[in-house]
């Protein structure tokens, strides 16, 4: 009876750390963890052993065989347990280090929602001299991420008559590539492909006019370091070249190209 209370104790003092394990456990870090803090009893528990085997040899004499006791059996399980261990926390390394050189580059579950309002004043003077606050800007932004590959941008403008900006739609089943779809800005220009809270101005410069605007279509990007202070940067995107908000109006369609050399700042 002594022994299977004993035997009884131990396993549910394994249950006690194994749930944690798998119910609390949401990445390989904290798996990892948990592996760690098992292990550290498994050795508490064999050094325990061994200090009491000692006991036992000096009491029954060094000739005298060692009966077995409950513990003998506690000892073997923990050097089983012990190998299981390691496999185990092998095993969670070699996936951890295997999905991070082709992980996704972004996350999963987060969706922002942000808004923002440029306002102008303008003066003519002369004979019809007159003043005025306009909202140059007054936009609505929903963006976050579906999933660990798909990242959702809605962006609508209120200022004058509302209307829909950006409808995109982002998939990159790694950190190299991605696919973006339905209406967004083509690869093209400089000042274009800034944001707007972005710019030191509220107006953009003329020279933005003789670019493209908002269109609908499909691009694709790839994106690779080259070495540590250098990275590459490719789009390449099919647009419809009707407009924001317009269908095609006619069988032909833009093909919008771009490269870019990204250096890191020593």
């Amino acid at each position: 009876m002594k022994k299977r209370l004993i035997q009884i104790t131990l396993v549910f003092l394994l249950i006690t750390i194994a749930v944690p394990v798998l119910s609390e456990t949401k990445n390989s870090s904290k798996l990892l963890e948990k592996i760690k803090s098992l292990d550290s009893t498994i050795q508490l528990i064999k050094l325990n052993y061994e200090k009491n085997i000692n006991t036992r040899k000096m009491i029954a004499g060094s000739n005298t065989a060692v009966a077995m006791e409950p513990s003998d059996q506690i000892y073997m399980l923990a050097t089983s347990l012990e190998l299981v261990s390691y496999e185990l926390s092998k095993t969670v390394e070699d996936i951890e280090k295997s999905s991070n050189k082709n992980s996704p580059s972004v996350g999963h579950g987060k969706i922002k929602i942000s808004a923002y309002t440029q306002q102008q004043y303008y003066r003519e003077t002369g004979i019809n001299e007159e003043s005025d606050f306009i909202s140059k800007r007054a936009r609505f932004i929903l963006k976050g991420t579906l999933n660990q590959y798909t990242k959702l941008k809605i962006q609508t403008e209120f200022a004058g008559s509302p209307k829909l900006l950006d409808a995109t739609l982002i998939i990159a089943p790694n950190q190299n590539w991605s696919l973006t779809a339905d209406q967004f800005k083509p690869p093209f220009g400089a000042d274009f492909l800034k944001s707007s809270s972005a710019l030191p101005f509220v107006n953009r410069f003329m020279a933005n006019k003789l670019g493209t605007n908002r269109d609908i279509g499909a691009m694709i990007t790839f994106q690779k370091s080259l070495n540590p202070s250098m990275k590459l940067k490719l789009l390449s995107g099919f647009f419809n070249g009707a407009g924001i908000n317009q269908g095609d109006i006619n069988n032909d369609k833009n093909l919008v190209g771009r490269a870019e050399l990204h250096f890191k700042k020593i």
